[in-house]
């Protein structure tokens, strides 16, 4: 099978995502990379696999609306391409895979590895009906986003407002953004019709998809980390972040070759190498 990867990635150093590169090269799994425009490009490099660059990278902030056009610019280029991929991935450069080569590329029989949750709350619906700026740093480390976030969404209370009392056809689900999905669901997503909705609004990452695919929510549900096929862990962290400890590295060994395609997310490339040494 044809497997395209799509990586989310920023920061001075690619090391995490050349080993994750390393690890699968094969003329069977291209790499899509968007390097967020605020950092250099880094170099990377394949024997086997293609790695193609989004052109025209964005500024992605954390919280907003520019999460869902940098998935929306990698869906584009894989779908340029013109290429038949059997599965499309998102991943981010600090993640690592879960699976050898050979069974990556064989795992895959599902349409979908999608996570979604049960219920959407107010709360969440909110992310899409309130606006809210596209150009804040809500993780900002002076903690002015938070504090704009706070006016942010008592204006919206006050002014009563819902930018989506005009789409009564459309409901808000919710999951994890991370996926695998079969390459024919590309015409889907590129060909919705509402992308305007998910202009100005506010950690749309989780919504996005799965709002958009949410005919084929199923309806068994389990962990949406785990029916995307991910492995997240966030009782220790927001998510917690893998470490190159003895502990870790026995965890991560333990799940190669299962139902988890990648870990999110590791401290350094030294988690990934040692987690597959032979050692």
């Amino acid at each position: 099978m044809k497997h395209a990867i799509m990586v989310i990635g920023h920061g001075n150093n690619a090391d995490i995502l050349q080993a994750t590169i390393n690890h699968f090269d094969s003329d069977k799994i291209d790499f899509f990379v968007h390097w967020d425009k605020k950092w250099p490009k880094p170099t990377l490099c394949a024997k086997d696999s293609q790695i193609i660059w989004v052109k025209k990278p964005l500024r992605s902030r954390w919280g907003t609306d520019s999460l869902v056009w940098t998935e929306k610019l990698l869906f584009e280029e894989v779908k340029a391409t013109g290429r038949k991929y059997d599965y499309v991935h998102l991943i981010s450069a600090a993640d690592m895979p879960l699976m050898t080569k050979d069974y990556f590329i064989d795992y895959f029989t599902n349409e979908l590895y999608l996570g979604f949750v049960e219920n959407v709350d107010d709360k969440v619906y909110r992310r899409l009906s309130w606006w809210y700026p596209s150009n804040i740093n809500y993780r900002s480390r002076s903690h002015i986003g938070a504090v704009i976030l706070k006016i942010v969404v008592l204006i919206n209370r006050i002014f009563k407002v819902n930018r989506l009392s005009k789409h009564k056809d459309i409901i808000v689900e919710k999951g994890c953004q991370w996926f695998s999905m079969k390459g024919k669901y590309l015409d889907t997503v590129l060909n919705y019709s509402n992308y305007d909705i998910f202009k100005h609004t506010f950690l749309t990452d989780e919504v996005y998809l799965q709002t958009i695919l949410r005919e084929y929510k199923p309806k068994t549900l389990f962990n949406d980390n785990e029916m995307a096929a991910r492995y997240i862990d966030w009782k220790r962290g927001i998510p917690y972040v893998f470490k190159n400890t003895e502990e870790d590295i026995h965890e991560l060994r333990g799940l190669i070759n299962t139902k988890y395609a990648f870990a999110r997310k590791i401290e350094s490339v030294e988690v990934l190498k040692n987690v597959f040494s032979k050692n």
